[in-house]
């Protein structure tokens, strides 16, 4: 990517094309080259500090760590993403970030750590437009309850969510 970036002529546009090959990597199964893309990217958004950019590879970052059961070292960059957003100002990718940390917990067994975020996250939404991490906190709740036995409930949380995302397309 690095002899492609002169091409383009916005260079933020060249650093985005930068993140393409993690999401590509991670989604064949191929880690260890997941985890070197967004990291080569986040040191490309460092260079003149595009902090949207930045934010972004670290989330991605922390997506391949996750995948390769790093879950401390995903958990530390998503929180670095979030500080990022937040910092930016990016009100919707900073609770993608916390619904991605609630996902941690999930895994981890924090099940009302994960449901706490989860209904903050939909709290915050509520009167936003910001469908996108709604409609995730709302299937979280889902995740959640499937973890927890309770199949129900669990259907009825996916039922919303559906409903919710009829309502929002």
């Amino acid at each position: 990517s690095g002899a492609q970036r002169p091409e383009i002529a916005e260079r933020a546009g060249g650093r985005r094309i930068d993140r393409i090959p993690g999401a590509v990597y991670s989604a064949r199964g191929l880690y260890d080259p997941a985890v070197q893309a967004p990291q080569d990217a986040l040191a490309i958004a460092r260079e003149p500090t595009d902090r949207e950019f930045e934010g972004t590879s670290l989330a991605q970052l922390a997506d391949a760590e996750k995948a390769l059961g790093r879950m401390e070292s995903a958990r530390t960059h998503y929180l670095e993403g979030k500080a990022v957003f937040e910092e930016i100002q990016d009100r919707e990718r900073a609770l993608q970030s916390d619904l991605k940390l609630a996902g941690l917990d999930l895994s981890d067994g924090s099940l009302a750590q994960a449901e706490t975020t989860a209904l903050l996250v939909l709290e915050q939404t509520r009167n936003h437009n910001m469908m996108t991490s709604r409609i995730r906190a709302m299937e979280m709740l889902g995740d959640i309850e499937i973890a927890r036995g309770n199949i129900d409930a669990a259907i009825a949380d996916y039922s919303a969510t559906l409903d919710q995302v009829r309502e929002t397309t």
